[in-house]
């Protein structure tokens, strides 16, 4: 009996119908060993593009902190250099006003020569008017005229220059009203603030 059939231990040794069994077997290790090595392929290829990618992307990072660093150090200078003009304007201006300063008694001085002036010009309207044919009465109404109008405008001026200084109080600003409004009754003979 044992000479007629074979045993399963020696058909597999012998290669008979058992290596048919283990060929699909083999294509799929194959293929899968194809496949990994594929697989090992792409992971590298696509690690060297990630790595080449971030290596760019670190590169434009630094190029960009360079360049907002630059930025920041010209526009402090800029800064800088603006604010020594706005300190040197202020301190211009500083000095414009205190030459601009008007004592309120120099208004007051102006305000009493207009009326003094005032008073001669009004005299010597009459007395031109009284020799209405002589010159020198008619100059001396002009001269007159003249003066009480410089005195106006002067006053006008230093009022206005009094009231712009850098912080007049409630009692300058009555004060230059007052005066303004006395002075505007003579000041009106020769000078007409309301044309434009």
């Amino acid at each position: 009996m044992s000479e007629s059939q074979p045993t399963a231990d020696e058909s597999a040794s012998t290669g008979g119908s058992g290596s048919s069994r283990s060929l699909p077997w083999q294509v799929a290790t194959i293929v899968l060993a194809i496949a990994t090595i594929g697989f090992a392929i792409w992971g590298f290829n696509t690690s060297s593009q990630l790595s080449e990618e971030q290596a760019s992307a670190q590169q434009q990072i630094a190029d960009l902190e360079q360049q907002l660093t630059a930025a920041e150090n010209a526009a402090s200078v800029k800064d800088a250099a603006e604010e020594k003009l706005i300190e040197s304007l202020r301190s211009k201006a500083d000095e414009y006003k205190s030459q601009l300063k008007v004592d309120t008694s120099d208004l007051k001085s102006d305000a009493t020569e207009i009326k003094k002036l005032e008073q001669e010009y009004d005299d010597a309207q009459v007395e031109a008017k009284k020799k209405e044919n002589n010159l020198e009465a008619q100059l001396k109404a002009s001269q007159a005229e003249a003066a009480l109008a410089k005195k106006c405008a002067t006053l006008m001026a230093n009022g206005l220059m009094k009231i712009f200084e850098s912080k007049p109080t409630s009692a300058i600003f009555k004060e230059i009203d007052q005066l303004l409004s006395d002075a505007s009754a003579a000041c009106g003979k020769v000078i007409d603030v309301n044309d434009s």
